[in-house]
């Protein structure tokens, strides 16, 4: 009987983990996005202890096969799948002139959630993402020339398990909990 269970919970997050990044796909297909770029976290478990209990839910999460299924799915629509490292990415503001220790602020980071430079007030993760993709050109010498101007209400997504669909995409206001699929995209040459 437990083994059971387990194969029927391994086959339900198979197939989540399917759904999700088929929806990730296709959102840059209808986009136009030729290149996605995410921040490597691979090693995260390993670089420092988070506590008993969060290193046990880190252990948990299977960002490997997360990297593999978006990777191969993007190459088969022909669009570049790239892992940056993300260091200092939730440090410093997107205003600073780059992403290096040099700028990081760990103070702007007030909780979960919130970065404020100043007066101005972001959401942390899409400063996250939008330093992942600085990263990427800071690390191929290229420019970068998008605006930090929607940082602050990102727009959320959550993935839930609906009589008809496994995956149903489902739009939440920025007040309401749920993971953040936080897509930058900018046209890249």
């Amino acid at each position: 009987m437990l083994l059971f269970l387990y194969e029927k919970r391994a086959k339900q997050i198979h197939r989540l983990l399917h759904s999700a990044t088929k929806k990730v796909v296709n959102y840059c297909e209808s986009h136009d996005i030729s290149k996605v770029i995410v921040g490597d976290i691979t090693q995260i478990r390993e670089k420092a202890n988070h506590g008993k209990v969060n290193n046990q839910k880190l252990h948990k999460y299977p960002f490997t096969k997360i990297y593999s299924l978006l990777d191969y799915k993007l190459k088969l629509k022909g669009i570049e799948f790239v892992k940056q490292n993300e260091a200092y990415s939730s440090q410093c503001s997107p205003l600073s002139t780059e992403v290096s220790n040099e700028y990081a602020q760990k103070k702007n980071r007030k909780k979960r959630g919130l970065y404020q430079e100043g007066q101005i007030i972001f959401n942390a993760d899409s400063v996250g993402a939008f330093n992942i993709m600085r990263l990427y050109f800071q690390k191929n010498n290229r420019t970068f020339d998008g605006a930090a101007t929607y940082l602050s209400n990102p727009t959320k997504l959550s993935f839930v398990q609906t009589s008809k669909s496994l995956c149903k995409v489902k739009k939440r206001s920025s007040s309401s909990k749920g993971q953040v699929l936080m897509v930058v995209h900018s046209k890249i040459a």
